[in-house]
């Protein structure tokens, strides 16, 4: 037979869920140098701009490799 979940079940999955997704942050924080990243951070200065020739950068990765 089956047993239910009640509520106690759930607050555990919600304390795992958080857990993650902290540790989600921390990680990608880590990628990023560790910086406490604002929204500007998150945008590239070569992300979605046109070079004076017309081209874009957009095919482009981080370490300038096609």
């Amino acid at each position: 037979m089956k047993r239910k979940f009640d509520n106690n079940d759930l607050k555990t999955i919600g304390r795992y869920m958080m857990i993650e997704k902290n540790m989600y942050a921390q990680f990608v924080d880590d990628l990023d140098g560790g910086v406490n990243r604002t929204d500007e951070n998150l945008i590239s200065n070569t992300d979605n701009k046109e070079n004076e020739d017309g081209s874009s950068n957009n095919n482009i990765d981080r370490e300038g490799k096609m």
